[in-house]
């Protein structure tokens, strides 16, 4: 299975934070089914009716969720 852009996203940050945003990544796409997961301006985000719908970033001393459309 080929790994895609947001997979390749969480794998740069620490174990820590890995854990958190695969378990947020898990609920986004359970509560959001089709939704269509990409990179936008190099942050992991979820578009959904062709809308970015929510969206995610790991920082050096936080982590970040971001509620769009």
């Amino acid at each position: 299975m080929m790994e895609n852009d947001v997979t390749k996203y969480i794998a740069t940050v620490g174990a820590g934070e890995q854990k958190a945003l695969r378990s947020l990544r898990q609920q986004i796409l359970q509560l959001l089914p089709g939704a269509e997961e990409r990179l936008s301006r190099g942050v992991p985000f979820f578009y959904y009716c062709g809308k970015r719908a929510v969206g995610f970033r790991a920082s050096k001393h936080h982590l970040s969720f971001f509620i769009m459309e």
